[in-house]
């Protein structure tokens, strides 16, 4: 492999700065400013390979997708203790409901910078977590007046 004499890897006669270790010696060459980021069809043989390409990014982002399932969750829940399904932690589906509106709320901003296309599951998400925050608030409210009713004596 010949050097030039402004390479740096060319040894020095007198093993001066310019010497480079003995491990050094036979390494390619680094690929030249130009040349980088420029993909090659097949390396020279004693060159670097090109650079490898960018990763496609996913067209489809996980936010929309848990932002869906925890806003389902929400709303299940907030169904469930509306027709008395058990004992469901109703502050526990207001939390789920949050960390839906939360992450759909960020999967939309994805879309609307292009990195994501999946508007509808964001939506969906959305919609869903609304839901199920409302209709906790609305049993609140609906038990807290029945309550208040009956103990007022107007039931």
């Amino acid at each position: 492999m010949p050097t030039t004499p402004d390479d740096p890897r060319t040894p020095s006669a007198e093993g001066g700065p310019l010497s480079l270790p003995d491990e050094w010696v036979g390494m390619p060459p680094a690929r030249p400013e130009s040349a980088r980021g420029v993909p090659d069809a097949a390396p020279a043989a004693g060159t670097w390979p090109a650079a490898a390409a960018p990763l496609a990014s996913s067209t489809h982002n996980s936010r929309a997708l848990i932002g869906v399932i925890l806003g389902g969750l929400a709303a299940a829940g907030a169904a469930a203790a509306w027709v008395g399904l058990g004992f469901v932690p109703l502050l526990g589906v207001i939390g789920l409901g949050i960390g839906g509106i939360v992450l759909s709320a960020m999967a939309l901003t994805s879309v609307r910078r292009g990195l994501a296309t999946n508007r509808g599951l964001a939506v969906t998400g959305l919609v869903l977590s609304i839901l199920g925050i409302v209709g906790v608030v609305a049993l609140y409210a609906y038990v807290i007046a029945l309550v208040g009713a009956l103990v007022g004596g107007t039931a």
